[in-house]
């Protein structure tokens, strides 16, 4: 007698024994294909998000939310120095191996720095995006009304790659630029459902774009002062909210907290304790400050120049990233400890300056303001900030140096010390242009409590920085008026255009700002020049 497979009954009811049911069974829910089953997933997950965010209190799911963003960011960050710090490591030690004989190994820095820069233009041919820093380009969709998102994941494998490959070559270049770009598309993966709205986008965007800066310098606060003035900055006013600036500090809060597990909890510039400066000597700061503010003037020019020059001499892109390899060559050959960001550079001046001459320290400025710019003016993906840093903390050793010199100030470890935490966070403020940011991170990268000397002489850099870039721009408008005195004068229809644009410019302006008002003002307007047409 033959057993007859199991069927459902006449009412529908399956069998209780999931055995007697035969591997061919038709039943499609007992039999379910692989491309259901990820569906099935995926709907469960997004109803899961659906759930956390809709739920109880919104802003403690946010904070949620952010925080898992903090800590993927911060992994992720925290493994990317971990690899470019190592891999610049053994550059300065494989060119130190060079001179000690082996000249033939030029050969072969020269076809690996080749193959490099052909490898980094496909990358930032197939995604522009990957090239220069990409932080600006992340405030920029932050603050825009309806931003057109990039894919992901096509962004943060060729970020973290060609970053890797342009930072570990010892380039005067930072990894903060591609640590926020970073940070920000982890955050722009978490989101990537539809139960996400866009102001949950933007929010953990935002925060991720915290984060990655928090990675990048293990320094919470001063991420989200960072993008609190990047707001005002881009806005004319601070429009985050609350529940968006709160979630950005928790995400870099997680962020830093990653990076230290992965890195240590060694500040990124450790220098002697700096000392105090007593009140009656406050008068050096001027002079200090002032300088720090022609520095950073010059900084922003020779960082245009950096930029512009490869297109003005025609260079081919796939080309642009093996010129500073090349001429990172003889500099690590002759100078290696200057190779990379300048933090070690930093770190090793700051513990010696005693021994290091006035004239040796002009040099490395002079050496890291103009190579910076070539390396960055490649569109390599990688940053300025760190390097800004760096420069900034040389500076102030020389200033402190001078001072020295002239027997006005100690020559000790502890005030060359002093002088380089306040000229970072000058520098810093006046290239930026963030000065709260600037004077925050100079404390927590460099663990000093004293914000004073900071404050000052980054107002005073801050200032020296704006005041000179009016009169360049009053002195360039009067050599163009000069060039062209008589000018191409407006026709009346410009000047009608003009006029009539100025209404509705005053509308924008206006902090309540209605799109009804806009509309209503163009009505009338419209309604003006019919009749002056009829007339």
């Amino acid at each position: 007698m033959s057993v007859q497979p199991s069927l459902p009954n006449a009412e529908g009811a399956l069998p209780k024994n999931s055995k007697d049911i035969p591997a061919n069974s038709p039943i499609p829910h007992k039999n379910p294909s692989a491309g259901h089953l990820r569906r099935r997933k995926a709907s469960s997950w997004e109803g899961l998000i659906a759930k956390a965010l809709e739920g109880g209190n919104p802003s403690a799911k946010i904070l949620l939310w952010a925080i898992a963003d903090g800590v993927l960011v911060g992994a992720v960050i925290g493994l990317f120095r971990l690899i470019t710090g190592i891999l610049v490591q053994y550059v300065r030690d494989f060119y130190l191996y060079i001179r000690a004989g082996h000249w033939w190994w030029l050969i072969a820095i020269v076809a690996v720095s080749l193959a490099a820069s052909f490898f980094i233009a496909w990358i930032t041919r197939t995604a522009p995006l990957v090239a220069y820093s990409g932080a600006a380009d992340v405030e920029e969709r932050l603050h825009s009304f309806n931003p057109d998102w990039w894919n992901w994941w096509r962004l943060l494998w060729r970020k973290f790659v060609g970053g890797t490959l342009a930072l570990s070559s010892g380039l005067y270049l930072g990894c903060e630029g591609p640590s926020i770009q970073m940070g920000a598309t982890v955050g722009l993966a978490l989101t990537n459902s539809s139960k996400f709205t866009k102001e949950h986008r933007r929010e953990l965007v935002a925060a991720g774009l915290a984060a990655g800066l928090a990675a990048a310098f293990t320094a919470p606060i001063a991420a989200t002062l960072f993008l609190i003035e990047g707001d005002y900055l881009n806005r004319g006013k601070f429009q985050y909210p609350l529940r968006t600036i709160l979630a950005s500090f928790a995400a870099s809060v997680a962020s830093g907290y990653m990076t230290l597990l992965i890195l240590g909890t060694s500040p990124d510039f450790v220098l002697i304790h700096p000392s105090h400066l007593a009140l009656c000597r406050y008068w050096e700061l001027i002079p200090i400050g002032i300088g720090c503010g022609i520095l950073g003037y010059a900084y922003e020019k020779t960082l245009a120049w950096g930029i512009a020059v490869y297109d003005k001499l025609h260079i081919p892109h796939r080309l642009r990233m093996f010129i500073p390899l090349m001429l990172s060559v003889p500099i690590g050959l002759f100078l290696p400890v200057t190779l990379g960001d300048g933090s070690f550079l930093a770190r090793s001046l700051a513990q010696d300056t005693a021994r290091v001459s006035i004239w040796l320290l002009l040099i490395y400025i002079i050496l890291r303001l103009i190579f910076a710019q070539i390396s960055y003016g490649s569109g390599a993906p990688s940053g300025i900030f760190l390097p800004i840093c760096s420069l900034g903390i040389i500076y102030g050793l020389f200033c402190g140096k001078i001072f020295a010199a002239l027997h006005l100030a100690p020559a000790t470890l502890p005030y060359y010390s002093l002088m380089g935490v306040a000229c970072l966070g000058g520098l810093f403020g006046s290239v930026i242009k963030k000065p709260l940011t600037a004077v925050v991170l100079a404390v927590e990268v460099t663990s000093f409590s004293d914000l004073r000397v900071i404050a000052i002489i980054t107002v005073i850099s801050y200032f020296m920085t704006g005041i000179i870039d009016r009169v360049d721009k009053k002195v360039s408008e009067r050599r163009k008026g000069s060039k062209n005195p008589g000018g191409d004068l407006p026709t009346q229809e410009e000047k009608d255009v003009g006029n009539d644009s100025e209404p509705i410019q005053s509308l924008i302006d206006k902090d309540d700002l209605d799109i009804d008002d806009i509309l209503k003002e163009s009505d009338k307007l419209d309604e003006q020049d019919l009749y002056d047409q009829e007339l």
